[in-house]
């Protein structure tokens, strides 16, 4: 079977290199490497990416059918070995980290726990020596069960969400100091919910009718009236029958373009909520491989690039059994050089893609994790390549502007500093890595060719990693900054 697949995707590489005129270029993934010991079953891996430097992955551990969930964590930058989190005598599911940008602390680490009787939301202080300190809890609903713990952020603010009893839920979480809370709890959905996914203005829900899955998506609006914000009534996406898997990108920008994407009739779909210069259902060859399921998507729209060519990196399973691999692509929906990951007689399935350390002025890595089904166990395995979020950009004319920035990283005030050999005016801007715009500025070309800016984040914008760019006549020039 597998050799089947092999000439399949070999004959697939050919006709791309051969007959596309704009793909990306063959990726290349890293070896497979153990994230977990090889003796326990692993799952539901979650990221933390420290400073843009490291990855850490938080996930569940148990050593046996009966035994109670555990929660345990891994630099894979770095390969130290793995740490216990949290563990007891109750089950601890679903961990999901928030960076606090303190310097008392690392953050909080959020998880599930059925130590009352009824599954409920914790969060645990993750100090800096990476102890767990002081536990709250959450939510509180005797009789009720929760699962599926996500977050996004809504202008800088975090937001969690969840489904309780088919129930899609969001809630604003408020840190004072070390400690955390929610408040503004929010219904969103209570249709027979199955999955559900946030980001940025928008959540997309699955339900669950008979036998069929129906995809929508809500709005999250604000009225002016009462100043308070509301999540809209559910908009159709697709109708997908009984084979559908929900997964939402990271990728966003502040034009509205938020995808996910999902599996019908073996085909890959992405949605994108768009203006008018697109259709928002979109296909990703996946060319005629069978058996296609757990799709990951990271897309992003960062401004070197047209709307309608979101590039993105993807992967999926693909095969049943034993022959069940797990594959990767990148590429726009037009195109894609799709790769078999790893290409070996052992059942692979369920990855998930997260952004890595950055390595490059426009690059990034991206790690993908699934589970590894060995003797008898599920431990996870990854493997990384490069994503280069700032290609597209002209370069035959980029001499007609250059940027530079100082300091890089930089903690208060961005000085950013603009040449340029014509007298036409320069659109500025300041983007988030998932292509958000925080700050933009017009600059009106003088005789001078020297043009100097400062940027002040200030404490609205959340620290991490930006890019500044610069664009004059259709030309772009980009520069990766860290605000820490």
């Amino acid at each position: 079977m597998k050799s089947k697949l092999l000439s399949i995707l070999v004959l697939a590489m050919i006709f791309l290199v051969n007959f596309h005129a704009i793909a990306q270029g063959i990726y290349s993934w890293s070896d497979c490497s153990p994230v977990t010991d090889s003796t326990s079953f692993n799952s539901n891996p979650s990221s933390w990416l420290i400073n843009y430097d490291q990855l850490y992955l938080f996930y569940e551990k148990r050593y046996c059918d009966t035994c109670k969930s555990a929660i345990w964590s891994r630099n894979i930058t770095t390969l130290t070995p793995e740490s216990l989190m949290i563990s007891g005598a109750s089950n601890y599911t679903s961990p999901l980290f928030y960076n606090a940008y303190s310097n008392l602390f690392k953050g909080f680490l959020l998880f599930l726990s059925d130590s009352l009787g009824n599954t409920e939301i914790y969060a645990s202080v993750v100090e800096n020596d990476f102890t767990i300190g002081e536990t709250y809890q959450l939510t509180s609903s005797p009789g009720a069960k929760s699962h599926l713990i996500t977050s996004h952020e809504y202008d800088y603010h975090p937001i969690i969400g969840w489904i309780q009893d088919s129930v899609a839920w969001s809630a604003t979480s408020v840190i004072n100091g070390n400690s955390i809370s929610l408040e503004n709890l929010i219904k969103i959905d209570s249709l027979s919910v199955t999955d559900v996914k946030y980001n940025y203005e928008y959540a997309y829900v699955q339900r669950k009718d008979g036998d069929s899955l129906h995809l929508y998506y809500h709005y999250y609006d604000y009225d002016p009236i009462t100043q308070t914000r509301f999540w809209q009534q559910a908009e159709p996406i697709d109708t997908t029958g009984n084979n559908t898997q929900l997964n939402l990108n990271s990728g966003s920008t502040d034009l509205g373009i938020e995808s996910i994407v999902w599996v019908k009739e073996n085909q890959l779909y992405t949605y994108a909520i768009q203006g008018w210069w697109g259709p928002p259902i979109n296909t990703i060859n996946t060319y005629n491989l069978p058996n296609i399921s757990h799709p990951s998507l990271i897309a992003w729209v960062m401004p070197v690039k047209y709307e309608y060519d979101e590039p993105h990196v993807l992967t999926f399973s693909s095969g049943t059994g034993d022959n069940s691999e797990v594959y990767g692509s990148f590429g726009f929906y037009s195109d894609n050089d799709t790769t078999n990951i790893t290409h070996n007689n052992i059942a692979d399935t369920d990855p998930a893609l997260f952004w890595g350390e950055a390595t490059q002025p426009e690059s990034n890595f991206v790690y993908v994790v699934w589970q590894s089904h060995r003797n008898g166990y599920t431990p996870l395995y990854f493997s990384k390549a490069k994503a280069y979020i700032g290609s597209g950009i002209d370069e035959n004319n980029a001499s007609t502007i250059s940027l530079n920035v100082n300091p890089n990283p930089f903690d208060k005030q961005l000085e950013i500093k603009i040449v340029s050999t014509k007298k036409a005016e320069i659109n500025l801007s300041v983007f988030s890595l998932s292509g958000k715009a925080v700050w933009r500025k017009i600059v009106q070309i003088s005789d001078q060719e020297i043009h100097t800016y400062d940027w002040n984040p200030g404490k609205q914008i959340p620290k991490g990693m930006y890019l500044i760019v610069a664009e004059q006549n259709g030309v772009k020039v980009t520069k990766r900054v860290v605000y820490r």
